[in-house]
């Protein structure tokens, strides 16, 4: 059986941290079932489950009564701090369930999550199957920090599945939901990044965070200096031995050029990430850019027009670093301005003065261990 077509009605770009973007346009699927966006065409799927009072027992004491209401109620699903799902059964293209992050909250980078499934999937393993799909989708593409499953103390299979998956119960709330007859108490269950790090990564792996090799100019397409070119080669003679399991790189030229004999000599693809470009610091021809460099490092939230905050430049270049680890060692190749910006993570005192004596290439050990991490700069060459 061919699968039923819903409406495709990808929510818009959720809300920016610092030049990182949560959104609900991903179509997420696990082996038996595909969740895609919700939006108001589902209306008709889910009315009968919506409209179910022992279906929403545990959900809410007044389950939608028309197709306005349940219209009306998709459109609170798809505000501007939820992503909901409609859940498919991928073989049969059979109506499951749907699934939401809502209260997301996104400076504290926090969720709540709940799914409700039809009578017909109830007690086969859905949520089993998509939880990892889930985990995967909270940390490593919204990079919430913290991730909520709050319940009425009845449900005792939605208990048993945050049990299983390693969500702490924080407590009991006592008499916080009322179903119209009696008052219920509340179980709140969460999971931090850090935790699903630990369960779900390979701890002790290290990135090595480069800044690319002397270059001819600052446009995209600049090319390595001779010195520029030899150092490439001693990076790939540094690197021959780290057991590398991905390269990423900006982009540009200089970028791509710098970790190239590496590329060759592992058998790696340079993977290009748009994410690791250099920081633009104004959209204008600045005569006095290092005065202005200089405020930008004491003031990492200044924007000048047309340009980019060092914060926001050091948030999107971070995200590929959480997305890297516990994939093994890993390169990532980027430039000095972000580079900077990146290492005050980690550095907080690295400032304007630190990124004068960056060096091209210059080498930065990240190493991660389960939730901690450390930087160690290593020396390549000397710089003279």
């Amino acid at each position: 059986m061919a699968e039923k077509q819903y409406p495709f009605c990808p929510s818009e770009a959720f809300r920016k941290r610092g030049g990182g973007a949560m959104n609900g346009r991903s179509v997420l699927q696990s082996e038996n079932y595909r969740l895609k966006p919700l939006c108001r065409g589902n209306a008709s799927e889910l009315y009968p489950l919506f409209s179910d009072s022992e279906t929403m027992r545990y959900i809410t004491p007044h389950p939608v009564g028309s197709l306005t209401e349940m219209e009306q109620k998709i459109d609170r699903f798809t505000g501007k701090n939820d992503l909901s799902w409609l859940i498919t059964d991928r073989r049969s293209g059979n109506f499951v369930g749907v699934f939401r992050f809502h209260k997301i909250h996104s400076f504290h980078r926090k969720a709540e999550m709940n799914a409700v499934i039809s009578r017909d999937y109830r007690r086969t393993g859905v949520m089993t199957e998509l939880m990892p799909v889930i985990l995967d989708y909270a940390f490593n593409s919204l990079h919430l920090n913290r991730l909520v499953g709050d319940l009425f103390e009845q449900n005792e299979g939605s208990k048993r599945l945050m049990e299983k998956f390693g969500f702490h119960l924080d407590g009991v709330l006592r008499e916080t939901d009322f179903d119209g007859a009696e008052f219920h108490n509340t179980y709140v269950y969460s999971q931090l990044r850090k935790e699903y790090l630990q369960k779900y990564k390979s701890p002790g792996s290290t990135i090595y965070l480069v800044r690319h090799c002397e270059t001819s100019g600052q446009e995209p397409e600049a090319q390595l200096t001779a010195r520029g070119l030899a150092d490439a080669e001693l990076l790939a003679d540094f690197f021959e031995d780290k057991e590398i399991t991905r390269i990423l790189t900006s982009p540009f030229r200089r970028a791509v050029d710098t970790i190239k004999p590496a590329a060759v000599r592992l058998k790696l693809k340079v993977e290009l990430e748009e994410r690791l470009r250099e920081r633009k610091l104004s959209g204008t021809n600045l005569p006095e850019w290092e005065t202005w460099l200089r405020r930008s490092f004491e003031d990492p939230d200044l924007v000048l027009e047309g340009g980019e905050s060092g914060n926001a430049a050091a948030s999107r270049g971070y995200e590929v670093i959480q997305e890297a680890e516990g994939d093994g060692p890993v390169v990532i190749v980027t430039h000095g301005n972000l580079l900077a910006f990146l290492l005050r993570n980690w550095l907080p005192d690295f400032g304007f003065k630190q990124w004068r004596n960056l060096k091209n290439p210059d080498v930065f050990a990240l190493r991660v261990n389960g939730t901690e991490a450390s930087l160690m700069p290593l020396e390549i060459r000397n710089k003279d």
